[in-house]
């Protein structure tokens, strides 16, 4: 190459320069194929005022090789044909991009002038492919009809024969030209892969023209099993519950598509129902009262269904929040509270508050009803929270009573220690009896029990007849309930003998008519207690 352009430059400063034009030097073709035959032809040579006659130097320049062709001149004319081949040809196979230098020689081959032809010379080794498909969208399994055809690129004429290679998902086929035109055939294979697929038709020449082409089809995937998975098995309440739905092909390779997903709590209640697409990770965010037990996440896609199931952990937990005098107390569990709330004073004892708190429900709890007035440090024994804080009480003293008998009616029960205490049990039962002292004094001391006398009572006489008649009805009303009975003859009825109710003397006679009437079916006295 470097003693090439070095012969060039000398030609630049001690040979005479003649356009190329006035010469009349030209190509049949400045593009032509690997293996095609051109035509370098000369016209109206001349040197020096007359037709040339002698030889006439062709030399091809390129990034990658240099090639001369000699030729006679006779009264100013040439002709000379050649090609580029790697057999049998003037030049080798080398495509490329070539100047053109023609040099002017005597009979002793001493160059008398040189020119440069103006454009280039372009040698192509390039096909192309044309490539068609009877379909470009079919379901695993179907047939698929490949037709093409092989075009020269400098004049776009068609091969007639050849051998063709076709790469379909690295396997190789071969198929010939035939009649301009080659067509393959065959079966996809039922567990093909959905999606996109590529089809690479490759030709090659004898003179190393080569050309390759790709056309692409797609296969429509048939969803053949669905799976859903978590990123684990057990979850609390409030904890993000990640469900990764997932849908295989009949390849095994995964598809996307969308599912319906439904989430059912541990009691069987539908939680939520949405649809969105597989391969993305559905995030399910559990409430803080989430029930425990074992939820079931339902997914369905394309005929297909498949139920999965997590667990969420038991939590019997409350939460406590000292707000002024109240003590706020908040279920955040995700079962029902029922648990006593024990309060723990700096002496040990224990104030015991009942609390039966659904998940989410809370409850309050007045520390001045619990507590003393003054500084008081506490603590709470479920939690094992302490609390200081002064305590005031400004309530009145009708709302200190109320408060008082809402206490000991079972709303808060103190004990020492861990024990339960009676008093204020005892104490309710001591008021009520003292009330009824109390109220009995005020009527006596109006005058509405005043001398009050009782009379004796007369002995009722039962006869013998009458017990007879008793035994034999008590005897009916047994065979009659169908009871099992032993000797019910081995029993005795004797007589009773009443006496007969003392009667009240008041202070004034009453009048016949005005007397009390005994009513058998009512009992006398306070609360039937006396008859």
């Amino acid at each position: 190459m470097k003693k090439s352009l070095i012969i060039a430059l000398a030609f630049i400063f001690i040979v005479p320069l003649v356009s190329s034009i006035e010469n009349d030097i030209s190509l049949g073709s400045y593009n032509v194929q690997l293996g095609d035959s051109f035509n370098i032809n000369g016209n109206n040579i001349e040197y020096e005022g007359i037709d040339f006659t002698g030889n006439a130097m062709v030399k091809f320049y390129s990034d990658f090789g240099d090639y001369t062709l000699l030729t006679q001149v006779v009264d100013g004319g040439f002709s000379q044909s050649a090609s580029f081949c790697n057999f049998g040809c003037m030049f080798p196979g080398l495509a490329g991009n070539y100047s053109i230098w023609v040099s002017l020689l005597d009979s002793s081959l001493v160059t008398l002038e040189e020119f440069m032809l103006p454009d280039l010379f372009i040698v192509n080794n390039k096909l192309n492919v044309i490539l068609k498909l009877d379909e470009v969208q079919l379901n695993p399994g179907d047939e698929i009809k490949l037709e093409g055809s092989i075009q020269r690129d400098v004049d776009s004429r068609i091969f007639e024969n050849g051998d063709v290679v076709i790469m379909f998902d690295e396997i190789e086929y071969k198929t010939a030209i035939s009649n301009e035109k080659f067509v393959y055939e065959f079966v996809t294979n039922s567990d093909i892969g959905s999606g996109y697929h590529d089809m690479d038709v490759y030709f090659t020449d004898s003179n190393e023209n080569r050309g390759e082409g790709s056309i692409q089809f797609f296969v429509i995937g048939i969803p053949q099993l669905l799976n859903v998975n978590f990123d684990k098995e057990f979850y609390l309440p409030g904890e993000t519950v990640q469900i990764m739905p997932s849908l295989v092909d009949q390849a095994g390779e995964i598809i996307s598509g969308d599912v319906e997903l439904r989430v059912y709590d541990g009691e069987g209640r539908r939680q939520i129902k949405d649809v969105f697409e597989t391969n993305d990770d559905f995030d399910y965010i559990l409430e803080s009262s989430a029930s425990p037990g074992e939820w079931k996440v339902s997914v369905k896609s394309e005929g297909l269904k498949v139920e999965r199931y997590f667990n969420v952990e038991t939590i019997e937990k409350i939460g406590l929040i000292l707000d002024g005098q109240e003590l706020k107390i908040t279920n955040i569990g995700n079962v029902p509270y029922s648990d006593p709330l024990s309060f723990e004073d700096e002496n040990g004892d224990v104030v015991e508050k009942r609390t039966d708190l659904n998940p989410g429900d809370n409850m309050s709890v007045i520390l001045y009803t619990i507590f003393d007035e003054g500084q008081q440090t506490f603590s709470v024994l479920n939690n094992n929270q302490n609390f200081t804080l002064e305590i005031i009480d400004n309530r009145n003293v009708g709302d200190k009573m109320g408060d008082f008998f809402s206490s000991i009616t079972g709303q808060a029960i103190r004990s020492s220690g861990s024990g339960t205490s009676d008093v204020p049990f005892l104490f309710l039962v001591g008021l009520i009896f003292g009330m009824l002292g109390y109220t009995s004094f005020v009527l006596r001391k109006k005058g509405k029990f005043k001398d009050v006398k009782l009379k004796k009572s007369k002995k009722l006489k039962i006869s013998s007849d009458e017990v007879d008649d008793i035994k034999s009805r008590i005897l009916k009303d047994i065979k009659e309930s169908k009871m099992s009975r032993k000797n019910e003859d081995s029993f005795e009825v004797k007589p009773i003998v009443e006496e007969v109710p003392k009667r009240v003397k008041f202070d004034e006679p009453m009048r016949k008519d005005d007397a009390p009437k005994k009513d058998d079916n009512n009992s006398g006295g306070l609360f039937g207690m006396f008859s």
